[in-house]
């Protein structure tokens, strides 16, 4: 089920390396993908994990900033103040 799946860690928020250490999913490419059809819609992500294991609100942040670095990084996002470690590759 949907709820075991996230329990064990299948997908997590982007940006946490997922269960085995990759996301996998490539959301840069993802992201990368919408930017070059034009996309100028909202990007929406879902923190969905056992909270007794991770902190909500900590996942959330780190989908967040990482939601920043992919869509900066394809060109769609510009935000003058954005944290220069998000930048690096």
């Amino acid at each position: 089920s949907f709820p075991t799946a996230i329990l064990s860690g299948v997908f997590t928020v982007p940006g946490d390396g997922g269960a085995d250490g990759c996301d996998g999913l490539d959301f840069r490419a993802i992201v990368a993908a919408l930017a070059q059809k034009g996309f100028d819609g909202w990007l929406v992500m879902e923190a969905e994990q056992d909270p007794s294991q991770k902190h909500p609100l900590t996942y959330a942040r780190l989908g967040y900033h990482f939601l920043q670095w992919a869509a900066y990084h394809a060109g769609i996002y510009a935000y003058a103040e954005l944290d220069a470690q998000l930048l690096e590759v």
